[in-house]
């Protein structure tokens, strides 16, 4: 009978069992030796982690690669950003959002053609994709653009209220005090106690002012930035919160479905990101009390003569002084008063006021 030579077993061996038996029994254990052995485990434990979290990231390459062309594109590194997103659509073809991101990429660059391109790509696959539409609307006809999709404008607001503060308040604008001015200029009651609706309220300032000359019952704000309702929460008149509600949302949305009515609604440069504005006029006219006031902090576009046109660049509209009067007096509110005021710099706006 043949017997199999008996093989001998093998023990697994940590990376701590290796250098107990290689280095630690050839040292005299003194502080100074326990530190080196420390210092090259240590080493060594790290270099292995560095192998492994390598090869995890090579298991996902459209998954990393993604996350790190959405950061390049947040800080406005497009050329980065492209490499990024291209690697994406190599390896994952299916990655819509990739698509999608690296046109957004190719337009900050201005290479609208091969934007275009993948614009198509994604509307071939998702033709309701609303962001894709609008893009591709903004590179062929900009002019005939009625609305900017909600994503783009939070993201666009997001982005302003990062220096909203020091590039307007700070700076010297005062739309939102002269606004209110205005608004309370002809007003002989003292206490008129006003429901106020606050159309992207930013940072407050509005309902501030109301709060504390105590002209207004109830003020509630909206706007489309959590960091500027988070801003709007934090403010008090002697303890106070200024709002009695606020609201994330967008503000044409907000209020086709509001039911309450109030006396006064503000919009302080709201209507930027308005576009056609039949439709938002008609829902002010809704909310507002009979003899209820609308008052707007509006910049006009000197060679629009007519209509509203959007400003790719800025990602937002500009208006015509005829086509927004005309918006509102069609959904029955009637022009009463408008004052001319600086905004920053030689920028210039106009108050308009408006009596339902």
């Amino acid at each position: 009978m043949l017997f199999r030579k008996k093989k001998k077993q093998k023990t697994k061996a940590s990376v701590g069992g290796f250098f107990k038996d290689k280095f630690i029994g050839d040292f005299d254990l003194s502080d100074a030796g326990v530190r080196t052995v420390s210092f090259i485990k240590k080493t060594v434990s790290d270099g292995i982690q560095g192998i492994y979290d390598s090869r995890d990231k090579l298991k996902d390459i459209p998954g990393t690669n993604y996350k790190l062309g959405l950061y390049h594109m947040q800080q406005g590194n497009f050329y980065d950003a492209i490499f990024r997103f291209g690697i994406v659509c190599r390896f994952a073809p299916d990655n819509i959002d990739a698509h999608y991101n690296l046109a957004r990429c190719y337009m900050f660059r201005g290479a609208n053609k091969e934007a275009k391109k993948k614009l198509e790509h994604v509307l071939k696959k998702i033709p309701d994709h609303v962001e894709a539409k609008y893009l591709l609307k903004k590179i062929d006809s900009p002019k005939t653009v009625e609305f900017i999709p909600e994503s783009l404008i939070k993201e666009t607001i997001d982005i302003r209220a990062d220096f909203y503060r020091q590039d307007y308040i700070d700076n010297g604008y005062s739309g939102s005090k002269a606004l209110v001015n205005e608004v309370f200029r002809n007003v002989n009651d003292k206490n008129p106690n006003y429901d106020v609706l606050d159309l992207g309220c930013g940072t407050g300032v509005c309902g501030f002012i109301l709060k504390k000359r105590a002209l207004a019952r109830r003020i509630v704000g909206v706007d489309l930035s959590k960091i500027m309702i988070e801003t709007c929460r934090e403010k008090r008149v002697e303890s106070e919160p200024v709002y009695d509600e606020l609201h994330e949302a967008e503000i044409s949305k907000y209020l086709q479905s509001e039911q309450s009515k109030y006396n006064l609604v503000l919009s302080d440069l709201a209507t930027d990101f308005i576009g056609k504005l039949d439709g938002y006029a008609v829902s002010i006219k809704r909310v507002l009390v009979d003899g209820g006031c609308y008052a707007a902090v509006v910049r006009w576009e000197d060679e629009l003569k007519e209509g509203y046109k959007l400003n790719p660049d800025y990602e937002d509209f500009s208006y015509s002084k005829k086509y927004f009067v005309d918006s509102f007096a069609k959904a029955g509110l009637k022009l009463t008063g408008s004052k001319e005021i600086d905004m920053v710099g030689d920028e210039k706006a106009e108050i308009l006021t408006f009596k339902s």
